[in-house]
């Protein structure tokens, strides 16, 4: 009776220890942060779209810090990943700046369509600092680089403290990674990303420029799908990338979902230019009738994305 007694004891004991650690589990992926240590000789460093992001069930109207302090506790386990998801999530970065090296360091977020963003740093001592505003509607503060957000941190060697921020977008299309870099590191990269897009773009408009040329010197449907091809790819990229915006400066629309709309168009247009160069419509009945077939399947993914999108909208909105 003794050890029967004593087993049961035991087990319930085990039951119990095993139902605290599941709770302490949830509580710490509720509430968890990233840290990250900002070391001598390091430039960069990058917190991967991994148990980063929480989401929250519904937009924040003031987001000041104690908002999003309390946004925190109260959100949702930390997402395996963003993509393909959308609405406000948050975040906690624990930062402690234990180089000796008195440099500016910037905070990279690989998706440039966000349409709220909002960013407070807390040092250990201190009150919390309001970083700059990087969303897309509202970023002529922080510096240009296309394909991407950026703003700096105010740290200085010895720094410890935590960085909270605050995301809302319509669709997360990409990983949502978040990079630490240098002044340096972040020169550099500024200079290749904005130049060698700015290049390709421009060359995808002087080709489409002579397609229409030629289409209009020749009338061969051909130059024409193209031209749409070419043209359409390059003012995606433009919208996608942030070089509308930057460039028009429009505070009303975020032009970065523009190139979501423009590559079905860029698509069906390279796959008509694809069936008229080989003249498959005469030598290759069945790859013209494939090529035609994904024409029009791009075409009713976009209209049916399109609708999506406003259902989702006017269900938000009310």
């Amino acid at each position: 009776m003794q050890v029967n007694r004593a087993s049961s004891i035991l087990g319930a004991l085990f039951l119990q220890a095993c139902m605290l650690l599941l709770l302490l589990g949830i509580a710490s992926a509720v509430q968890a942060s990233v840290a990250v240590t900002l070391e001598e000789g390091v430039s960069r460093y990058t917190v991967p779209d991994r148990n980063v992001w929480h989401r929250l069930v519904e937009p924040l109207d003031d987001p000041s810090h104690l908002a999003l302090l309390d946004a925190f506790e109260r959100s949702r386990a930390a997402e395996a990943s963003l993509v393909g998801q959308r609405g406000p999530v948050i975040a906690r970065l624990e930062l402690s700046h234990v180089g000796q090296a008195n440099e500016q360091w910037y905070l990279l977020f690989n998706a440039n369509y966000i349409d709220q963003g909002v960013a407070y740093w807390k040092p250990e001592a201190g009150p919390p600092v309001a970083l700059e505003e990087f969303s897309q509607l509202n970023d002529e503060r922080t510096p240009r680089l296309l394909h991407y957000q950026a703003i700096s941190l105010p740290l200085v060697p010895g720094d410890r403290g935590e960085i909270l921020i605050y995301v809302n977008a319509r669709h997360y299309a990409d990983p949502f990674a978040i990079e630490l870099m240098n002044q340096n590191d972040f020169v550099q990269y500024q200079f290749v990303v904005n130049s060698g897009s700015i290049a390709a773009i421009s060359v995808m408009m002087t080709l489409t420029l002579l397609a229409l040329i030629l289409f209009w010197r020749t009338r061969y449907w051909v130059t024409l799908a193209c031209a749409g091809y070419i043209g359409l790819h390059a003012l995606g990229w433009a919208a996608s990338s942030g070089l509308l915006d930057d460039l028009f400066d429009w505070t009303r629309w975020n032009t970065t979902y523009a190139g979501m709309l423009l590559f079905p168009f860029a698509i069906a247009c390279a796959s008509q230019f694809t069936r008229l160069l080989f003249n498959d419509h005469k030598n290759h009945h069945r790859i013209a009738l494939y090529l035609n077939l994904l024409s029009m399947s791009t075409l009713y993914a976009h209209k049916q994305g399109k609708q999506r999108a406003r259902r989702e909208m006017l269900t938000h909105v009310s």
